[in-house]
């Protein structure tokens, strides 16, 4: 059996939470300009998939911020405070994220739990990929609040495969 190379697996944990802002390091908002966080490498069996971020290493990891809306003002600044931590070891690489909402888990809008749910009728958090970094090639990642996958491969930004199924978790 191969092991699995760090661009074909992907772990993602996903906290929603109404609490307020926790203080740290964040990408500053810089227009077109590409934004980048760095990723930490942790040992391995360091991360559980628990859905907690309680691992000492979230506390030390880099906060990518300054998110973007999609809706209902596309473009605009996050109003509520998203962000996301990234890490790796030598099986997965791990990316962390919490997204305030000021309903709570009552602002949440999941239409349905099945493995590629639809992308329009749910809240979720994606992670775009490039592993060929060509910008041209990418394997998106998605899940919503209650842990619903969608997965495809995006080839020149144009054209979908949806029925692409990876295996993550």
């Amino acid at each position: 059996m191969t092991r699995p190379t760090l661009q074909a697996v992907l772990a993602v944990l996903l906290t929603v939470t109404c609490a307020k802002p926790a203080t740290g390091q964040s990408t500053p908002d810089t227009g077109s300009e590409r934004l980048t966080v760095d990723a930490v490498r942790v040992p391995d069996a360091t991360i559980r998939l628990d859905g907690q971020l309680t691992e000492d290493v979230w506390a030390s990891t880099p906060v990518a911020g300054s998110f973007r809306q999609v809706e209902p003002d596309a473009g605009a600044p996050a109003e509520l405070g998203t962000e996301a931590r990234i890490a790796f070891d030598n099986q997965a690489l791990y990316v962390s994220a919490v997204m305030r909402d000021s309903l709570g888990a009552e602002g949440l809008r999941i239409r349905d739990l099945r493995r590629d749910f639809d992308y329009f009728d749910n809240d979720h958090f994606s992670v775009v990929l490039d592993p060929f970094g060509d910008l041209r090639n990418a394997i998106a990642f998605q899940i919503t609040p209650y842990g619903a996958l969608r997965d495809l491969q995006v080839r020149d930004g144009v054209d979908y495969n949806r029925d692409w199924d990876g295996v993550w978790d």
